[in-house]
């Protein structure tokens, strides 16, 4: 699915904008203050004296999400952190869409393509 929203891209279709220079987390967890400055999408109570540790890959990158309908959209990773509930599990993304919607999605919707703008 994601590859293939790569090729059928349409020609009218923006090529992928230039990753943000700020408005996103690095190496670290996100707080409440975070969200309130705008770079954070979410954040993680402690949890059983258990506390969220960030996700290790490239902040931030472009991705495609696919949401609960299948479709899938271009998106930038602004935000990575390991569940602190599950910390072996799959990663909690924090992401925004070209056009400014925040999105929290787990590591199984989002297809990673690093910082380079994909080819079209």
């Amino acid at each position: 699915m994601f590859k293939n929203w790569l090729r059928k891209r349409a020609p009218h279709e923006a090529a992928w904008p230039s990753l943000p220079k700020s408005g996103f987390m690095l190496g670290r967890v996100a707080t409440a203050e975070d969200i309130d400055l705008g770079d954070a999408v979410f954040f993680q109570a402690i949890n059983d004296g258990l506390k969220a540790e960030p996700y290790p890959t490239t902040i931030p990158q472009y991705a495609l999400w696919q949401d609960e309908d299948g479709s899938t959209r271009p998106v930038f990773v602004l935000q990575a952190e390991k569940h602190v509930s599950d910390p072996t599990g799959e990663p909690i993304y924090g992401l925004r869409t070209f056009d400014g919607e925040e999105i929290v999605a787990s590591g199984e919707e989002v297809r990673l393509l690093g910082a380079v703008p994909p080819a079209t």
